[in-house]
């Protein structure tokens, strides 16, 4: 049996994002806001699965580049890596849909979104710090092949 590359999963997780986004580009009122103190930031949900698009599909292309080049990533950092990768946008969709069924205000021009905001920044958070892992990953195992070669 053929053993499946990790970049293939990368890849495969890029297309649903691209699928979700031709999906979601009919929709006209999908969208994310982020209120930070007084400025709204707007994002189409369409344009948010793009950015997720070209995100995951190089995170693709870094690890098809390590497999050509016989580059042996850390494997606990690579299994952390990919694992947030992968369950960090069901863990937005269920956060999300539970913290915006709490939030519903019994006044209509007030709805209480601190906790949603804090947990997108909490998602966010997370996700960026994992790809600065891979990132020193990358790097330290360059330098190491680099530096160390015999």
């Amino acid at each position: 049996m053929k053993k499946n590359k990790l970049y293939s999963y990368f890849w495969i997780v890029s297309l649903i994002f691209i699928t979700l986004s031709l999906f979601w580009r009919t929709i006209e009122d999908a969208f994310i806001d982020i209120n930070i103190h007084d400025t709204y930031f707007i994002i189409h949900i369409s344009h948010f699965y793009v950015l997720l698009t070209i995100i995951y599909a190089i995170l693709g292309l870094f690890y098809l580049i390590c497999s050509f080049k016989n580059i042996v990533l850390n494997n606990f950092t690579t299994k952390i890596h990919s694992a947030v990768s992968f369950c960090i946008l069901p863990v937005y969709a269920i956060g999300n849909y539970t913290l915006n069924k709490k939030s519903n205000a019994n006044f209509p021009l007030f709805d209480d979104y601190v906790s949603l905001n804090w947990f997108l920044f909490t998602i966010v958070f997370i996700f960026v710090i994992t790809q600065i892992l891979f990132i020193v990953n990358v790097i330290y195992v360059g330098f190491r092949q680099l530096f160390l070669k015999k």
